[in-house]
């Protein structure tokens, strides 16, 4: 049985004798007192006695109870009471009684061993939160819900450009950081972990940022947002270029291919009809590219590009099709406004030229009016009346691109017209004496003005220097044989003389370029050409070279003969040349 147990069993012991005693005498008395009324003096003595006795025995129970329990209690209640207000590692707790109390008491100790751990870890955590919060990379801060800053890290300070934690305090969130109050409310709303919003610096520029937002609680139950603000601003744009090279054309900015298959299938809907479709090809854009280069050709393509857009709507779909073709899909527009629309765009692109070389296109139109009708089969018959309409237009066409080929030529290099035209006119008469056929006079006719077509990829500085010639520039010009035939295969009105321009500077005796044949195995025309171009350079003379007589000419032919012309044709030659017939031709 415990002390307390014990203690209280024993006051209660004597309480109840003293109690049982005091009935007890008192009876007495009162019964004494009616037998006997002369002892009623010492009665009252003798109760007054007990009453103290009872009274002192009383009071030594009290005290005996306080010093055992009741001052304990105090002590420990004393005790428990400081643990809000000082470090629990202070306190100490010496009852060690066996009983209910020193139990108790032992227990509140374990418990404040417990507090004070938890105590320790508690601030520690704060200590780490406080160390994540001011040394993250991210951007941190605590709010309230209407959008008052509480407290901001430096990192977020940064983030938005300001100079000190002060500054960023003072700001309204909705109206000075995000840059629209949409953002703000959806942040606000939670419904993702993550957002990526508009976000304003000091200095007014924006960036994107990755804005998560929790809900955190203090002591007193109130509410206040945590937000951790990432600047994201450099992957943000990888990924908007990444999303706009997968929909755009990279070289013209239009729409690409893939983008406009997906809206196709967007667009095949009877709430879009009408829906006229216009393609468009860009005639004689290989042999641009060719003669100057393929930024030549891309320089073609975004002007194109740009009268498209000036030509059409807002609304209208504009897109790249394929290399040179262009395709436009204009909804709830009817045939005659699709065909005003591509008046507007053959006028724009009438005023294009590149280095004196007229660009020209080709159009196919066509219209979806019923929902029935599939919009991919309206394309591909607005693409074949495109290629019947350049079918038709095939010869003003071809005459378009020689006329700018050598126009381009006369203006680049040191030929001319005149140079030409004689060759030309040289090259028939050789071409009668042989009886050439028709067609291959033709071809004789068109490889005079163009045998030295490859010169347009040449630098303008290296074929018009006046000195000679060093070693590496002379190897850029052997290439223009080389050039000249992949401009003309890249053309269908001059894929026939590709070969012819391609061995026009060989050798009889096969030392010459680019591929070193000899004799019969170059072509004819080829040797043609050769031996009426050398003569008429050196009757006519260059910047580099002083103009001969005809005799003198003559001269130079007979003594190339066998090595580097042809000796057959170059007796023809001289044998129908007179004096008075090149001054004619001249």
């Amino acid at each position: 049985m415990s002390l307390f147990k014990k203690t209280l069993l024993v006051l209660l012991s004597v309480l109840v004798l003293v109690i049982f005693f005091t009935v007890f005498y008192s009876l007495k008395v009162i019964i004494a007192a009616c037998n006997n009324p002369e002892e009623i003096n010492d009665v009252i003595k003798f109760s007054a006695m007990l009453i103290l006795v009872i009274i002192t025995i009383f009071i030594l129970l009290i005290f005996l109870f306080r010093e055992l329990f009741i001052k304990r209690i105090i002590n420990l209640k004393n005790t428990v009471s400081k643990i809000e207000v000082e470090n629990l590692n202070d306190l100490e707790i010496n009852d060690k009684t066996n009983d209910e109390i020193g139990s108790l008491t032992l227990n509140i100790k374990k418990m404040l061993e417990k507090i004070n751990q938890s105590r320790k870890k508690v601030a520690e955590s704060e200590q780490k939160y406080k160390s994540l919060f001011e040394n993250s990379i991210d951007g941190i801060s605590i709010r309230t819900k209407e959008g008052k800053f509480i407290d901001v890290n430096n990192s977020l300070v940064k983030i938005l450009g300001y100079d000190s934690k002060e500054e960023v305090l003072k700001l309204d969130i909705p109206t000075q950081i995000y840059a629209s109050m949409d953002d703000f409310y959806k942040v606000n709303s939670m419904q993702k972990n993550n957002y990526i919003v508009k976000i304003k610096r000091k200095d007014q520029n924006y960036i994107w940022a990755e804005v998560s937002a929790r809900i955190i609680e203090d002591s007193n139950n109130n509410i206040y947002y945590e937000n951790i603000v990432r600047n994201v601003t450099d992957t943000f744009k990888k990924e908007e270029k990444i999303k706009y090279l997968s929909y755009y054309d990279q070289l013209t900015g239009l729409y690409n291919r893939a983008y406009l298959e997906k809206e196709i299938q967007r667009l095949d809907n009877k709430k879009f009809l009408p829906i006229s479709v216009i393609i468009l090809d860009i005639n004689g854009l290989r042999i641009i590219n060719n003669a100057f280069g393929p930024k030549a050709g891309d320089e073609v393509l975004r002007k194109i590009a740009q009268y498209l857009r000036i030509s059409c709507r807002q609304e209208e779909l504009i897109s790249r099709w394929g290399g040179d073709e262009f395709i436009i899909i204009l909804p709830d527009t009817s045939e005659e406004l699709a065909n005003k629309i591509a008046q507007r765009i053959k006028d724009h692109c009438s005023l294009l030229s590149f280095n004196d070389m007229t660009v020209s296109i080709s159009l196919g139109i066509n219209v979806k009016s019923n929902e029935n009708e599939n919009l991919h089969e309206i394309i591909i018959e607005a693409e074949e009346r495109m290629n019947r309409h350049k079918l038709f237009e095939i010869k003003s066409i071809n005459s378009s691109v020689i006329l700018s080929l050598e126009r381009a030529l006369w203006e680049k290099s040191s030929e001319t017209e005149k140079h030409a035209e004689r060759l030309k006119n040289l090259a028939i008469l050789i071409g009668k004496k042989i009886n050439l056929s028709e067609n291959l006079i033709d071809d004789l006719i068109l490889l005079a003005s163009l045998h030295d077509i490859g010169k347009l990829g040449i630098s303008e500085d290296i074929l018009s220097k006046k000195t000679k010639l060093n070693q590496s520039e002379w190897e850029i010009i052997k290439k223009h044989p080389e050039i000249g035939y992949q401009i003309a295969r890249s053309s269908p009105q001059l894929s026939h003389i590709a070969d012819f321009i391609l061995t026009h500077h060989e050798r009889w005796d096969g030392s010459g370029y680019p591929k070193g044949l000899k004799g019969e195995e170059i072509p004819l025309i080829s040797r043609i050409i050769s031996i009426v171009d050398a003569f008429d350079v050196m009757i006519e003379g260059r910047v580099y070279k002083s103009p001969r007589t005809i005799n003198e000419a003559i001269e130079e032919l007979k003594r190339c003969s066998g090595t580097q012309f042809d000796p057959e044709l170059v007796e023809i030659f001289i044998r129908i040349l007179e004096p008075s017939i090149y001054n004619n031709l001249n």
